[in-house]
């Protein structure tokens, strides 16, 4: 199970950097949330592994932060959305 979150977590985030690259917000900040996702269930599957792992609980907190700040962007980018629809019927 671990070795398949990492894979998968490495995958998202090079998909996410490009779409980054390429501009494209809305898809980076979704993708930003699930790789969160993936990263708080890995590090929580590796501290619960052993005793001597629970440290790694501690990076669950970034990760959580990850999901917060994207799910902010998302807010950000739904509100610029609805202010350019309420400016262009304002003007048209």
């Amino acid at each position: 199970m671990i070795n398949t979150l990492s894979t998968t977590a490495c995958v998202v985030a090079m998909l996410s950097n490009y779409l980054l690259a390429r501009g494209r917000l809305k898809a980076v900040y979704c993708l930003s949330i699930v790789n969160g996702v993936i990263f708080i269930a890995l590090n929580l599957s590796i501290a619960l592994s052993g005793a001597d792992q629970f440290g790694m609980a501690m990076l669950v907190v970034p990760s959580a932060w990850m999901v917060v700040t994207a799910l902010l962007g998302l807010r950000r980018l739904h509100r610029e959305k609805q202010r350019r629809a309420s400016a262009a019927l304002e003007t048209g």
